[in-house]
């Protein structure tokens, strides 16, 4: 919080010549020596105020104090203006729930901070109506309570929206209501939680959790400008990787995930919690090896990958390290005491309680092998790319051998994530593809059409049921009602949450956190699947057209910033039964059009309007 006494407020001391040369308060400068470290430019867009909107409603409480409720879930501060007393104490207290007698609870998620939490001082000069906002601290919140002021002595307070400013890159809608309120969630809610990185929240640690900002990655990179954002992040997390080659889960770190010891050379033996950081988990770790790749695929950005390859190299080499137990021998199964997993997998309330943690964990490890020799081949270096490439098979070996049953495709009993993540890496050996994702769907329909996924699967369930041929299905547990699901968390309300937070939860259950970025990953299947952008080479140069026409919707209409200039895809049911699909393709670039009859065809750019009736199709 800020504690603000305007009556010691200077003068006009930032302007020039509002100083009085007599004035003794103010000292000449001097020279110092320059601050160490490696002195970089800032290309990171500032953090601005973005949005600003009054209350929705005001209680006033039997002690006298004044709670507003304001209309959605915010990171921020408020502005308010006073008439007031000088030397009059007002005290501003912001979180995102409810005490059970109306006041704001200021004690849910205070367990992560040192000292008060989320609370502002103002005293009063006595001047006329003063108006004041913080300058040196944001809050996370959605109810704001006041004290030390009368209700008639507040002439106005409104929340503003404070983080780093990004441009918009796409736009999505279509006829589903739900649909939209979730893509508008995702976007606040991302916003909400960057202030320079990536956060988990804004309110209870503003912490840079790795795989949050990962996964919350593949949404916003479509709704925002995010390449120079993500470019410095991915500096951040080369600058706190470790000696060993280890990533803590949180990057800037605080120390906390820091491993405290080092592993002998010479030592075989299990990795104990001191040599891997506390709550290390590799696909949290493996943010430093897989968000360069995906800016690259998103934006055609090959120096991001040559910058950070050494780096994710060392991490790759940390992760087989671990599964080293003797000379030149290797399980390639990641086992250790603080994985994650699929955390907050529905039901857990923490680690995975149905996707065994070694499983989920192991998987991370093939991806960062692929994608090292992934960026090995694309940076010209053979030898590298095929030592990766061996090791991605070892891992895929040894993971097939203790997990998939090859006759039924199971690979964990009641596991959505398993068997989506499995079919996404490509990790299912030739030929059971199919018996897997049969597993899935199966889980799917058992489940009543609901996710069971938690923080790291649910975007690969989405983008397992694309690639296999069933967008209608991921468009069915997206819109699906009820717990758990989206619309179940844009819409609760209770005594705690009077007002719906109108943004993304950490869990599907609303339980901590009601401002999570992590699973607007959803995103990502608004443009990909029902405007059918895809990207088949890194930056759109060549990208695919395949609109999913699914469920109730009548219509989507969605544009796409790329470097290359603006896609645009849309499709409409028109009233004679038939369905009208228009696209532009910018310049230089190729788009490959598949549309209902199945057929695809390359054009160039332009613009183009096809017409469907049943499988016939008519373009012009």
């Amino acid at each position: 919080g800020e504690v603000y006494d305007a009556r010691k407020e200077p003068g006009a001391w930032s302007d020039a010549g509002g100083i009085a040369k007599a004035d003794k308060r103010w000292q000449a400068a001097k020279v110092v020596s320059a601050p160490k470290g490696v002195l970089r430019a800032q290309f990171i867009p500032p953090i601005t105020i973005q949005d600003a909107f009054a209350p929705c409603n005001r209680v006033i409480l039997p002690d006298g104090k004044i709670v507003y409720w304001f209309p959605k879930n915010n990171a921020g501060w408020v502005e308010i203006a006073v008439r007031g007393k000088a030397g009059q104490l007002i005290t501003i207290e912001l979180n995102e729930v409810l005490a059970k007698d109306g006041h704001v609870d200021m004690d849910m998620h205070s367990g992560h901070t040192y000292g008060r939490y989320q609370t502002c001082e103002y005293t009063c000069k006595g001047d006329g109506v003063e108006t004041w906002q913080p300058r040196f601290c944001y809050a996370g919140f959605q109810y704001v309570q006041v004290s030390g002021a009368k209700p008639e002595e507040i002439v106005s307070i409104l929340a503003k929206q404070v983080c780093t400013s990004f441009e918009p890159a796409g736009e999505f809608h279509c006829s589903n209501l739900l649909i939209n309120e979730i893509n508008d969630a995702c976007m606040r809610t991302f916003k909400n939680g960057f202030h320079s990185y990536p956060q988990d929240c804004p309110q209870r640690e503003k912490a840079g959790w790795t795989e949050d900002a990962l996964l919350s990655a593949h949404g916003a990179v479509y709704n925002f400008n995010a390449l120079l954002a993500y470019e410095k992040w991915v500096q951040d997390l080369m600058d706190a990787q470790t000696p060993s080659g280890q990533v803590p889960d949180i990057v800037p770190s605080p120390g906390w995930g820091m491993p405290s010891k080092e592993k002998a050379p010479s030592d075989y033996t299990s990795f104990h919690p001191e040599e891997l950081g506390f709550m290390a988990d590799p696909w949290w770790g493996g943010a430093l090896v897989l968000l360069p790749w995906k800016v690259y695929e998103h934006y055609g950005d090959v120096h991001i990958v040559e910058k950070a390859f050494p780096a994710m190299k060392r991490y790759v080499d940390f992760l087989k390290r671990t599964t080293q137990y003797g000379p030149h021998k290797f399980d390639y199964m990641i086992n250790w005491a603080t994985m994650l997993g699929e955390w907050l997998e529905v039901g857990s309330g923490g680690s995975a309680n149905r996707t065994p943690r070694v499983l989920t964990c192991t998987q991370a490890f093939y991806r960062c092998a692929d994608v090292v020799s992934r960026a090995a081949a694309l940076l010209g270096k053979p030898e590298d790319e095929e030592v990766y490439k061996e090791l991605a098979r070892n891992i895929a070996d040894a993971f097939n051998e203790e997990y998939l049953d090859k006759a039924t495709g199971l690979l964990a009993k009641d596991s959505q994530s398993a068997h989506a993540m499995s079919l996404c890496l490509g990790m299912v050996p030739a030929g059971l593809e199919g018996k897997v994702f049969q597993q899935l769907v199966k889980n799917l329909e058992e489940r009543g059409g609901h996710l069971s996924t938690g923080i790291v699967g649910t975007w690969f369930l989405y983008k397992a049921l694309g690639q296999g041929g069933r967008p209608d299905l991921a468009y069915q547990v997206i819109t699906a009602k009820g717990f758990p699901g989206f619309e179940h968390m844009l819409t609760r309300v209770n005594d705690k949450t009077p007002v719906p937070s109108k943004t993304i939860w950490e869990d599907w259950g609303g339980v901590s956190s009601l401002a999570h970025p992590v699973q607007g990953a959803v995103v990502s299947f608004f443009y990909e699947y029902l405007a059918g952008i895809q990207a088949i080479e890194p930056g759109f140069k060549r990208f695919a057209v395949r609109p999913a026409v699914v469920g109730d919707l009548s219509w989507v209409q969605a544009k796409l910033d790329t470097c290359y200039g603006t896609i645009q895809s849309s499709w409409k049911k028109e009233d004679d039964g038939t369905t009208t699909f228009a696209i532009h393709v910018p310049a230089n670039t190729i788009a490959e059009i598949t549309l209902p009859d199945g057929k695809t065809e390359a054009v160039g750019s332009g613009t183009y309007v096809f017409t469907a009736t049943g499988k016939k199709m008519k373009g012009k």
